[in-house]
């Protein structure tokens, strides 16, 4: 009977030790991570991939055409088309852009992205004058 309790016993300690690093693994197949995609706009928020930091090429993304939710990002963009506000309407098709948005490491799922910043490098914003 002793040596069936340090049995299931033992085998209870090893599944705590276990689990816990099962976990920390699939902890990091989702962990978030900043894409930075350089791309030319094509219209109606869509940016064909030319290249971007290394997640961008781990996940296979240079060189394809994904779709991006740029209703929320933050404009670095002339007003190119004078409505006193800098949005993603300023942006024009074949303008180069530079593009952040936070997706999963190496698995960014599927478009639209959301991007939370955008930097229009054909138009950038015209310098303060002070």
């Amino acid at each position: 009977m002793r040596t069936t309790f340090s049995l299931a016993s033992a085998a209870a300690l090893l599944t705590l030790v276990l689990v816990p690093a099962a976990v920390n693994a699939a902890d990091s197949e989702i962990e978030l991570t900043v894409y930075g995609f350089k791309g030319t706009y094509k219209g109606n928020q869509v940016v064909k991939i030319t290249g971007g930091t290394s997640d961008v090429k781990l996940a296979h993304l240079d060189g394809k055409t994904r779709a991006f939710d740029l209703t929320l990002a933050q404009f670095d963009i002339d007003d190119t088309n004078d409505d006193g506000y800098r949005d993603w309407r300023d942006i024009v098709p074949g303008d180069k852009l530079d593009i952040k948005a936070d997706l999963k490491k190496k698995k960014p799922g599927k478009p639209p992205y959301l991007a939370y910043a955008v930097r229009d490098l054909t138009h950038p914003r015209p310098p303060r004058i002070s």
